[in-house]
């Protein structure tokens, strides 16, 4: 089957196709190239459309039920379909271990299938929304700073200018040498599980240049939620040594954090 995004890319492939065919001397009946829209065909895509909009394959979500997540990509979009089945299987691997230390709070399942076994995620990862596009850089990391996202590949750039962080890199891609600077220690102490992607990463979190980290401290500040909450949000996306002392010295310079701080704690009153 010829096919294209709209009739102008449509009739584009198939005269590739026609092309391709007249050049290797092959001859098409064209008997066979005529489709018409008949009853029969128009009664098919009605009960397609029934089946499609109908309990099982769309249905309302049930908490009670397992599910299934399908995800597919292509070269210009992911597609994903969440589904109700009767049961779930397994498998899992440097970039894949970072997602399944986010999901190991979560029970579940991997099992990786062909295209024609997830055709519906297949399908959606082909025929994206249509919206402003963004580049590969901004969509694999980013991190919101204030009103301005700080993406992967702005790390990235800044990580190589750094005077540490670029020794760093530079040691996880071609071995730590025996004798280093002081104050690369607890870099070194976590060699094992610093990895080089868009950057530096600690187990999940991102290594923060010198350059963005009161950036990313003002983030996690937001809202004054407190040093304890700061430090929790901290450990979901950033890390860089001696983050917990940048933090606690943030919120005690932070006159609204001592206020609610100080704040005795509302008691519920006892009839």
């Amino acid at each position: 089957m010829i096919t294209g995004k709209n009739r102008e890319k449509h009739e584009t492939n198939l005269k590739k196709v026609l092309k391709c065919l007249d050049e290797n001397g092959i001859k098409l009946k064209i008997e066979k190239f005529v489709w018409k829209w008949t009853n029969k065909c128009k009664d098919a895509c009605k009960k397609i459309k029934q089946e499609i909009s109908s309990t099982p394959i769309l249905q309302h979500y049930d908490p009670k039920l397992p599910i299934i997540l399908a995800t597919d990509a292509s070269s210009i979009g992911i597609g994903a379909v969440i589904s109700h089945i009767e049961g779930v299987p397994t498998t899992s691997t440097a970039r894949i271990q970072r997602w399944a230390l986010l999901l190991a709070g979560y029970q579940y399942e991997i099992e990786v299938e062909s295209s024609r076994q997830i055709a519906n995620a297949d399908m959606l990862s082909r025929l994206p929304l249509k919206g402003t596009p963004i580049s590969k850089e901004e969509a694999l990391d980013q991190i919101q700073v204030g009103e301005t996202p700080l993406n992967a590949s702005e790390i990235e750039r800044e990580t190589m200018r750094d005077d540490i962080l670029s020794k760093v890199y530079r040691y996880t891609i071609g071995g730590w040498p025996i004798n280093y600077d002081a104050c690369l220690k607890e870099y070194s102490e976590r060699r094992e599980e610093i990895t080089t992607e868009r950057g530096l990463l600690w187990r999940t979190k991102m290594i923060i240049p010198q350059q963005y980290r009161n950036n990313v401290l003002d983030m996690i500040h937001q809202g004054h939620i407190g040093m304890v909450k700061m430090k929790m949000r901290a450990r979901q996306y950033a890390w860089w040594p001696n983050i917990n002392q940048d933090i606690e010295t943030w919120v005690e310079k932070c006159r609204e954090c001592q206020e609610q701080h100080d704040m005795p704690q509302k008691t519920a009153i006892q009839n």
